[in-house]
């Protein structure tokens, strides 16, 4: 069976190289797809629009792209080198269906190969980058000497390759142009910016940026240079995140400048960054972060937004428009596709079964709440990210007012009701007015009218307080008022906060169990997938909250198993004669010598209990002092796999 995260470039590449190594190191299974090896002496299969059936040959081996979750691409097509033409053949057909397989499937790719094609054209680049907001150098882009020499003269002047080509930067005076000749093409030129160089590589919501001393116009020629590493300002960070998503990348490499007077210049944005270098002087954190960004399996693909489920028909402005949004609201089916959601003479006949699977799941989530929340006197605060900051497309400060807006709901938890999810709107994102408009998003559809807002507001508030449990009322009020859709903008940030603050009410207190804005977060795709279904009637109303739900169990099944394994941990060292939280009594067990034995006692205590000693000791036992019995309980296993005979 493949990976479930995937690697495709050509076996020479450094760049594929080095992260298919540092993922080795990590213990981090990633398939690396050889296109030099296909194109050789392998076949390949390849189904666009992807239907599971794809596959790719190498050596021999059958490789799955269908049981890819995400796959980090570096594409060079090497074609133009290959004296034969029955290979160059062979090259550009593998370049073209992978490329156009990368394109449409249903998986997170690091980078599509469509994202910021205007980065192939300098000026294009350029221009778009200035429109961002960034402060870009003057530059001149012609065949004409006389216009090129002229613009030489005006200050110190570097030339850049035109096109998305690899090259090297190097400074140049009009005088180059004496004998520059039209035919040669077109050249760019642009003004030096005298000062160090920053290189920020953006990966999702993550900057890392590396400052560089170099006397060289290009550094990269410069085997002197002098690094360290650098934070950029908030807002400039939240600015380059913005830009790389608004590009359809996410991973990039942005040049930057810091001139004397401190300014930072932008020079471009590389959409396929080569970063082995500047991961080799920051210690690897560049592939830490790519790589957990691709085991995330983030979205890559265009944002989609809720919206209410599709109608036959547009909402009617006159007053019969509430009874109508009323009857698509509380419907069960309607004219869904998906095999356990048929389409049913009575709503009540879904086949689906989701009202008890709903139930069942309720009764999972209040056992794992009796064991999370035990230790907790109070709604915990925020602590977390925003979807928008894992997604990549946060503005700065509004991470800042949503964990306001949450503290806030944990110290008062007020009354669910209209005021409340204007009060939340207006700390999170701005502004209590509701929309005044018509939003009709596409052709045969519009939101509620604004004139049926405010008693939609009030009708979905007053159905989540009615006895029930409380994980499938926030559901159902999440999604509800996602349906109503009263504000313009920020509405999915206020539908969440108003569904942590039911949990809350109802004596939730861990953010496990409150932030409703983090259940998706392992899978953000899926948050949107799951609206959409039933926005295009997909599914009906209960499988969309049993989704829902969902995502809320598979967060707390996590932390009850981590507490579980904490108690299970806490009774083995109790059972070794150590306490759990003495470190004194540990350092000096450490000094005595005592604690090479209890480190064989706690090894064997813990195999007792069926934990693995280090995936589950390894994250419990964080008292300094433990890091030395850690050690010996280490040892011990290491010990026992030497003393087993080799089968070789």
């Amino acid at each position: 069976m493949s990976a479930q995260v995937a690697a495709i470039g050509i076996g020479s590449d450094p760049v594929i190289v080095h992260l298919l190594a540092h993922a080795a190191v990590r213990g981090i299974e990633v398939e690396g797809i050889d296109i030099g090896r296909v194109v050789s002496s392998g076949a390949w299969d390849i189904r666009v629009p992807e239907d599971g059936h794809s596959e790719l040959f190498v050596d021999g081996a059958r490789i799955s792209p269908a049981d890819w979750r995400a796959v980090y691409v570096r594409l060079i097509d090497l074609s133009p080198r290959e004296p034969d033409a029955r290979q160059r053949a062979r090259w550009r057909g593998v370049i073209s269906g992978v490329q156009a397989w990368l394109e449409v499937a249903e998986l997170h790719v690091v980078n599509r190969p469509s994202a910021d094609e205007q980065n192939g054209a300098k000026p294009l680049h350029e221009s778009w980058l200035r429109q961002a907001g960034f402060l870009i150098p003057d530059s001149c882009t012609s065949s004409d000497p006389a216009r090129l020499g002229e613009f030489a003269s005006m200050g110190r002047t570097v030339v850049k390759t035109v096109s998305d080509m690899r090259g090297h930067s190097r400074e140049v005076t009009p005088e180059d142009f004496a004998r520059f000749r039209p035919q040669q093409g077109p050249v760019h030129l642009q003004r030096l910016v005298v000062g160090d160089d920053v290189r920020a590589h953006v990966i999702g919501n993550r900057v890392i940026s590396v400052r560089i001393s170099s006397d060289h116009v290009d550094y990269r020629r410069d085997r002197a240079t002098r690094h360290r590493p650098w934070e950029l300002a908030d807002e400039l960070s939240a600015r380059l995140v913005n830009a790389t998503g608004a590009q359809g990348l996410v991973f990039a490499g942005w040049d930057l400048k810091l001139d004397g007077d401190g300014r930072l210049w932008c020079l471009e944005a590389n959409p396929m960054p080569g970063y082995k270098m500047y991961d080799r002087w920051l210690g690897g954190v560049i592939s830490d972060a790519l790589l957990d960004n691709l085991r995330a399996g983030e979205s890559s693909g265009p944002r989609r937004w809720p919206r209410l489920a599709a109608m036959s028909s547009p909402v009617p402005h006159d007053p019969e428009a509430k009874l109508a949004w009323e009857r698509a609201l509380h419907e069960f089916c309607a004219g869904g596709r998906k095999a356990t959601c048929t389409e049913p003479r009575d709503p009540a006949e879904c086949s689906c079964r989701s009202k008890e699977k709903i139930a069942r799941r309720c009764e999972e989530i209040d056992e794992a709440s009796r064991v999370i929340d035990s230790r907790l006197e109070a709604a915990a605060g925020w602590r977390g990210l925003l979807r928008r900051q894992v997604q990549g497309y946060a503005l700065a400060g509004e991470p800042g007012r949503y964990a306001c807006a949450f503290d806030w709901l944990a110290c008062q938890q007020p009354s669910l009701d209209e005021e409340l999810l204007r009060e939340l709107h207006d700390r999170a994102v701005g502004g209590r007015e509701f929309r005044d408009t018509e939003l009709s998003p596409t052709a045969g559809f519009r939101f509620p009218s604004p004139s049926l807002l405010q008693e939609l507001v009030a009708d979905v508030c007053a159905q989540a307080c009615r006895p029930g449990p409380p994980a499938a009322a926030a559901a159902a009020l999440h999604l509800d008022m996602l349906t109503v859709h009263p504000y313009p903008d920020g509405n999915g940030r206020a539908c969440r906060l108003l569904a942590s603050a039911l949990l809350m009410r109802t004596g939730y207190r861990s953010t496990v169990l409150t932030a409703v804005e983090e259940f998706f977060h392992p899978a953000p795709r899926r948050y949107v997938e799951l609206l959409d279904r039933y926005r295009f009637a997909k599914i009906c109303r209960e499988a969309c909250i049993l989704g829902l739900i969902d995502a809320m169990f598979l967060a707390s099944a996590g932390a009850r198993w981590f507490f579980r394994r904490e108690q299970a941990v806490d009774d083995a060292m109790r059972a070794v004669g150590l306490d759990p939280v003495d470190d004194i009594g540990e350092r000096q067990a450490v000094e005595s010598g005592a604690i090479r034995t209890r480190g064989s006692r706690l090894h064997s205590e813990l195999r007792h209990r069926g934990l693995s000693t280090r995936r589950d000791a390894m994250c419990l036992l964080s008292v300094p002092g433990r890091a030395v019995l850690l050690a010996q309980v280490d040892r011990v296993t290491r010990e026992q796999r030497e003393s087993v005979p080799s089968r070789r």
